[in-house]
């Protein structure tokens, strides 16, 4: 029996580990840290809510939806928006910290310049935040705006012919634009921007000027993401725009544990492709199980889970690192469907 027992946590142990290195991979490449706001178009039902934070992306009355995304024709209502302080002042404004990533295509032109991502009241340069805008020359501009004054990453670029992955970054000390696997930066010093405006994909449109809209995208979007703090170079390399396929429970779609390392509690969010019955359980590194929970029947997209460190006796879990695997019920079977390791840290009294 002992023997039994040891290698059944041996063999489990090499199971956990060989499904950590699956799943880390794929959940670096779509689930980074730090993502606030990511909206896809799969979906064509109003509101678009994104799938992270629940801010509505308004359409304008113009966009429609085909295969994935969302087509802008360049029609007086062909753009996005949200007023919603959660994706405004509260993530685009300061000093705070964000990158916005976006994968589009372009299909035309109607003049040089194209705003593809505008944050602002009306067409003055004082009352802008930030801008990601495209050229006919294949040029993208990302610059952020503080009391008239302009900064600018260097122009990165883009094909005119396919897909794009570009995005814009800030920091007080940086702004940087993202294009084709390369970063370009320009320096800043203790800058903070523009707390105004209003979150547009698009085009630019004046809201104080009864919706004026110009310098209009004509194209498709696949996938618009926000996050809270700056990427690296190697983080955008790696994201991916999730699939509009209705994949199986099978296929791993990510995990985000925060904070990690934590003291107190841990929050475990996890994104599967169609609901269905949620176990939860945390193993320390004998194989052991520590923790578990069941969650029921758990919704398609993001759900959450919070740890409080204990473990299934409720005393507090010792300073370790801890192997937590998400399972889903699926006729018959448990079936894994994320996994990450989350490390605990400090005495908790």
């Amino acid at each position: 029996m002992t023997v039994q027992i040891k290698n059944y946590k041996i063999d489990y142990i090499v199971l956990s580990l060989l499904l950590l290195i699956m799943v880390t991979g794929t959940a670096q490449a779509d689930f980074t840290e730090g993502l606030v706001h990511r909206w896809t178009f799969n979906d064509v039902n109003s509101p678009l809510i994104d799938d992270i934070g629940n801010v509505e992306l308004v359409n304008g009355g113009g966009i429609t939806f085909e295969d994935g995304m969302a087509i802008f024709d360049g029609g007086t209502k062909s753009f996005l928006y949200s007023e919603d302080t959660r994706v405004n002042s509260d993530v685009l404004s300061g000093i705070k910290e964000f990158t916005i990533w976006v994968k589009f295509e372009v299909d035309s032109y109607p003049t040089e310049l194209t705003r593809l991502i505008r944050r602002n009241q009306s067409a003055r340069t004082d009352a802008t935040t930030l801008s990601l805008s495209l050229t006919t020359n294949g040029q993208i501009m990302a610059a952020v705006t503080k009391d008239a004054i302009t900064y600018s990453a260097p122009r990165g670029t883009f094909s005119n012919n396919d897909s794009n992955n570009i995005a814009i970054g800030f920091s007080p000390s940086l702004i940087k634009c993202y294009a084709k696997g390369v970063q370009l930066v320009t320096a800043l010093e203790d800058q903070s921007i523009n707390d105004v405006g209003v979150f547009t994909v698009g085009g630019l449109v004046e809201y104080n000027n009864r919706m004026k809209f110009s310098q209009v995208f004509i194209g498709r979007i696949d996938e618009l993401r926000i996050y809270n703090r700056l990427l690296t170079l190697e983080e955008l390399d790696a994201i991916e725009a999730v699939s509009s396929d209705n994949t199986s429970p099978e296929s791993f779609q990510g995990a985000i544990f925060f904070p990690n390392p934590f003291s107190d509690e841990v929050k475990m969010a996890y994104h599967i492709t169609e609901p269905g019955e949620i176990e939860i359980s945390v193993y320390d590194e004998s194989g052991s199980k520590v923790w578990y929970k069941y969650s029921g029947i758990a919704d398609t997209g993001y759900n959450e889970v919070v740890w409080d460190g204990c473990n299934k006796n409720g005393y507090p879990a010792q300073s370790r690192i801890y192997n937590c695997i998400v399972y889903m019920r699926n006729k018959g079977e448990v079936i894994p469907v994320a996994s990450g390791t989350i490390v605990k840290s400090g005495d908790v009294h």
